[in-house]
């Protein structure tokens, strides 16, 4: 995921000045890893909320924390976040199958952070076919035992913006890194 925070000019004279007296690599560096870092806090505190099954975590946003780099140059930097899910969270959209029919959805804390492959042949598979609906996955035979996993087409996921600070967040956190500059 590439991150772009664009910085209005309504810096004070102080932040002007030591923007123009350090330019380009040294203003954009120091600009850079002061947002990278205001990233790195908002996942640090992301991972530690529940998830939706109240299971075990899998740190996905601790993983992105520590995939999230920068990359100056003289006209710019860039933030790069390398965590693959990452941009699906923040900008949403259409997820399809690709090795199989359908997706697997976990719905029971058993089948969080893991796949059907997982549980080998423990799974007995419930169809279903109601439009978006494939069918159900169940742990054994049991008619009592627990659906670990939804089948599912598609899934069409809306966009979260609390993945990332707010671009007031990442502005005030660029801006901070430019007042650090010795004036």
């Amino acid at each position: 995921m590439r991150l772009n925070v664009t910085i209005a000019d309504t810096a004070t004279p102080a932040l002007t000045a030591a923007r123009e007296r350090f330019g380009g690599r040294t203003a954009n560096a120091a600009m850079a890893e002061f947002v990278a870092e205001r990233i790195r806090e908002h996942l640090r505190v992301k991972n530690q909320e529940p998830n939706k099954l109240n299971a075990p975590k899998t740190n996905f946003y601790a993983q992105a924390r520590d995939a999230t780099f920068t990359e100056v140059s003289d006209s710019d930097a860039v933030i790069f976040i390398a965590k693959d899910g990452m941009r699906q969270r923040y900008y949403g959209g259409t997820i399809n199958p690709v090795k199989a029919k359908a997706l697997t959805i976990p719905v029971h804390p058993a089948a969080h952070g893991k796949t059907a492959r997982e549980f080998g042949g423990e799974l007995r598979f419930v169809a279903l076919n109601r439009g978006n609906l494939v069918g159900l996955l169940k742990a054994g035979e049991d008619a009592a035992a627990p659906v670990l996993f939804v089948l599912v087409k598609q899934v069409k996921q809306d966009p979260d913006p609390t993945v990332l600070p707010t671009d007031d967040e990442l502005r005030a956190a660029a801006v901070e890194g430019l007042a650090n500059l010795p004036v």
